[in-house]
């Protein structure tokens, strides 16, 4: 090692050595002055053993220069390469600040900071894979963090030149090192590394994910006494989910920590640009609270699940009332600045349930809970609530309420404002009274949205009874906004469903959409709603978009618009996979006990050819609601597409019983059989569904994926252009879900989605990459 003592002060060419700031396997790194351009920099000699090997250091210098091309923000600049006096030298920009490891081993770093650091990473790789320049040895000590808070990758000493880009990887030719030459630092090594096999770029994408997962979690990944044992935990452990190390982190901060970390380079990111673009959407909305983190809100200010108040009623009528108001009591208190409040579908999860309340709190992750009763006998109305603190179960505050049930919406005002005043003292301001804005004064229209409106969440053959509700509910308050999204979204998903025919549906969804939002401008329901009419009947696409993020815009834990936008538009519309997986985790995060949510994730999942994620994910929505058919529905079709068959047959068994033989679990179930080689069923359910057309409505895309499923080629084309003719919603779909499989083979099917001029897609690049998770000739089911 070279005597720092004897370069102090010493002028090599033009730098004069002022101090010795740091040293390491690649060399040792001195702070000096430039003389000629008056301004500090970094000077780092090399290893005397790199020095001493002429095919070494021309191998270096070669590499260096390369490096130095590298123009970017967040890349440690290369100024020169300098031999004097025996010794050889690379001049650097001279930083201020501190290693990226240092910074983890001194403070926990917030999620925002997290994001910006992993996403400047993310983006000066990029540059470097663009111009066929791998790094090799990513981590936390060879990323500068400057004083101005900027990332900075440090030592492309080790980097590997290829003769091909990463533009030129995306046609097929990756660039590879030397098979057998292990270059790195082995607690940041990806499997192939540690294993001296060929890498490429997504040896880069594992180290970088090593380093953000220590970054998001101040542990790594891997573990081991030894580096025998280290090197075991590289190539065969599963790391613990970040999130259990770290509860603010959000779960989709989690799933991009997966992806990196893949065991297979296959199942990894192919590109740093993936990894660079999924980070920049979750960094675009870095000030809405399902990004930070729900558990980052709960952890940081106060937290409140309102459970289900319970009906002790005799009238099982009245279990949508009181369910109603424990939903107006949540939205009321969702308004309250640094308050935040358990998503409803993670909170009725515990409907009906004898869980004590601590395990609630824990599960919910809040430090207070809202429960209560509701007894109604003729006119007269008794609510008891009480808030109840989770960590002892002391009984912070209880009241009792005995009116009449037209002051239903004063009592619900009093509640939330009465939990709003025990928290003064450590909420910011005073609440806004009144907290309850109650959209209408008339009590029979707000007794029937609400039953619609959990109608309609049970889907299915629930849906026409919502319609029914929702309809008396605006014939009684022609100006209850509320009541009118209800009843567009209602429509809506009849049309969807294929209850109703497209014309007898849509209009009707549209007019009640257009009356909500000019009721109320401010309600995010009703620009949900009509997002969804504009995909399903006009086939606006710009519309469908604003709308969506209209509605986001005015409340960013509206699961259902987020879900629909992410799956129904960004993914089977604008085919852009990776955000509509994004955006289907955040509704995942922010109502973490929603099957709903989790089952459209898992579709999500199933749309990039993630198949066995998909089944995962399917198998937790059952599990979070056991009696709804849509998430065994998606477990369904998930176990299908695994190749699968049998199993997915006996699921999609359940799903007709529960459904009533829906059509879509049906004509699921006659590709499977298709791609059984099960021609014969098939068939069958075929001609059930045309038994079921001459006597009530079908989609006709559903005709044209099951006679597909059937080998009737022609007879599909012929429903398949019927569909275009009425406006089929399910049509818009047919290029990325799963009835549209067989007949995306047939070249007149693709000619009649081309008429359709949805929105220009993204490559989906996880189909490319897992093809063969599924048999071959079933991929595309």
């Amino acid at each position: 090692m070279l005597d720092s003592k004897s370069l102090l002060g010493r002028t090599l060419s033009h730098y004069k050595i002022v101090e010795k700031i740091g040293d390491g396997g690649m060399g040792v790194v001195y702070k000096a002055h430039d003389t000629r351009l008056r301004r500090f920099v970094a000077l780092k000699f090399l290893p005397d053993d790199v020095s001493a090997d002429p095919q070494a250091l021309s191998r270096f210098q070669h590499e260096a220069r390369a490096a130095s091309a590298l123009n970017h923000i967040n890349i440690c600049a290369i100024y020169d390469i300098v031999e004097q006096d025996l010794k050889t030298f690379i001049v650097l920009e001279f930083l201020e600040g501190r290693t990226l490891k240092g910074r983890i081993s001194a403070e926990s770093i917030p999620v925002g900071e997290i994001l910006d650091f992993a996403f400047q990473v993310a983006d000066a790789l990029h540059a470097a894979h663009s111009k066929g320049i791998i790094h090799r040895d990513i981590t936390c000590a060879n990323i500068f963090v400057t004083t101005e808070g900027q990332a900075k990758v440090l030592d492309f000493g080790l980097a590997k030149i290829s003769e091909r880009s990463e533009s030129d990887a995306v046609t097929g030719t990756i660039a590879q090192t030397e098979f057998g030459v292990v270059m790195g630092t082995l607690p940041y090594m990806s499997p192939e590394q540690v294993q001296g096999r060929s890498v490429d770029q997504r040896t880069d994408i594992f180290s970088f994910g090593v380093v953000f997962y220590e970054l998001s979690t101040r542990e790594r990944p891997f573990h081991g006494a030894t580096s025998a044992d280290l090197i075991s935990s590289i190539l065969r452990d599963s790391p613990k989910p970040a999130t259990e190390l770290r509860s603010d982190l959000p779960i989709a901060l989690e799933s991009i920590l997966e992806r990196c970390l893949a065991k297979d380079v296959a199942n990894r990111y192919q590109f740093m640009k993936e990894v660079r673009d999924e980070l920049n959407l979750l960094r675009s909305n870095v000030g809405s609270t399902f990004l930070k983190g729900d558990r980052a809100a709960q952890n940081s200010h106060q937290s409140i699940a309102v459970l289900p108040f319970v009906n002790m009623s005799s009238d099982p009528e009245n279990d949508f009332f009181a369910d109603g108001i424990t939903e107006e009591i949540g939205n009321a208190l969702g308004h309250i600045k640094d308050l935040y409040v358990a998503a409803r579908m993670s909170s009725f999860s515990f409907k009906g349930k004898q869980v004590d309340l601590r395990d609630i709190g824990e599960k919910l992750n809040v430090k207070m809970i809202l429960e209560g009763s509701i007894r109604q006998a003729g006119n007269r109305l008794r609510i008891v609530a009480q808030l109840i603190n989770c960590a002892d179960g002391f009984r912070l505050w209880s009241e009792r309420y005995d009116r009449e049930t037209k002051d239903v919406f004063e009592i619900q005002d009093e509640i939330a404002s009465a939990v709003a005043d025990r928290l003064t003292t450590i909420l910011e301001g005073n609440p806004v009274r009144p907290l309850v804005q109650a959209g209408t004064k008339d009590l029979g229209a707000y007794q029937l949205y609400v039953k619609g409106r959990a109608l309609l969440y049970q889907r299915g053959q629930a849906i026409p009874l919502a319609l029914e509700c929702c309809k008396k509910a605006v014939a009684l308050d022609p100006r209850y906004a509320q009541a009118w999204s209800c009843l567009a979204d209602a429509f809506n998903l009849l049309g969807l469903y294929g209850f109703l025919r497209p014309e007898d549906c849509f209009p009707h969804a549209k007019a009640a959409a257009m009356r909500a939002v000019a009721l109320d401008p401010s309600l995010a329901e009703a620009h949900g709603a009509l997002a969804l009419v504009a995909m399903l009947w006009d086939w606006d696409w710009p519309q469908a978009e604003s709308a969506y993020l209209r509605a986001l815009q005015l409340n960013p834990r509206y699961v259902q618009a987020r879900t629909g936008y992410g799956l129904f538009y960004l993914q089977w519309v604008a085919g852009r996979f990776e955000e509509g997986i994004i955006q289907a985790r955040h509704a995942v995060d922010t109502d973490p006990f929603s099957g709903y949510a989790m089952s459209v994730l898992a579709m999500t999942y199933l749309s990039v050819d993630r198949f066995a994620e998909a089944k995962e994910l399917a198998h937790r929505a059952v599990e979070l609601d056991h009696g709804a058919y849509f998430p065994r529905a998606v477990l369904q079709g998930a176990l299908g597409l695994l190749g699968h068959f049998e199993e997915s047959i006996a699921v999609g068994q359940s799903v007709l019983a529960m459904s009533g033989r829906h059509t879509w679990s049906m004509v699921t179930a006659a590709l499977t059989y298709a791609y059984w080689g099960k021609t014969s069923d098939a068939k069958a359910i075929h001609r059930e569904l045309l038994a079921r057309a001459a006597r009530e409505y079908v989609q006709p895309a559903i005709l044209a994926a099951s006679a597909s499923a059937a080998g009737e080629a022609d007879e599909a084309i012929v429903h398949a252009q019927e569909a275009y003719a009425t406006r089929d919603c399910c049509l818009i779909f047919g290029k990325h879900w799963s009835f549209g499989g067989i007949l995306r083979r047939d070249p007149r099917f693709v000619a009649i989605l081309d008429d359709l001029r949805l929105p220009h897609e993204t490559t989906n690049p996880s189909s490319k990459t897992t093809a063969a998770i599924a048999p071959t000739n079933y991929r595309h089911i």
